[in-house]
């Protein structure tokens, strides 16, 4: 089940679960930025889009995270750049539409297994 946003208390709910997730993986905040907590170094990724229909699904989910203090950033590229850096697996997150049959099958092994993870295009 998805959680549901009704209120501001149960945003804070959600929004500590996942600092004490990344307090486990060795995450804190320190001033207001989330640091690891051996290094120092920030939490930050790169979401990688391709139209605008990005903004409205990334958008969001970067402002929650700019809550617990993770560095979450949108780049818009032009179409045939995003299908390179998707082939070539440079991206940290992606937003794709991933079609699956009514009757899985060779995409589950396109998709998931490890050797689609090392082959590019996959």
């Amino acid at each position: 089940q998805l959680p549901v946003y009704d209120s501001p208390q149960a945003e804070r709910k959600y929004l500590k679960q996942a600092v004490d997730l990344f307090a486990k993986a060795g995450w804190v905040i320190k001033g207001g930025k989330m640091v690891n907590a051996k290094t120092g170094a920030p939490f930050k990724f790169e979401i990688l889009g391709s139209n605008d229909t990005d903004q409205v699904i990334a958008g969001p989910w970067i402002a929650n995270l700019r809550k617990i203090g993770v560095d979450a950033t949108l780049r818009i590229i032009d179409q045939t750049q995003y299908i390179n850096r998707v082939n070539n697996f440079d991206y940290d997150v992606i937003t794709s539409i991933l079609l699956q049959s009514e009757s899985p099958g060779n995409e589950q092994r396109d998709f998931w297994s490890s050797k689609a993870a090392d082959s590019p295009g996959s």
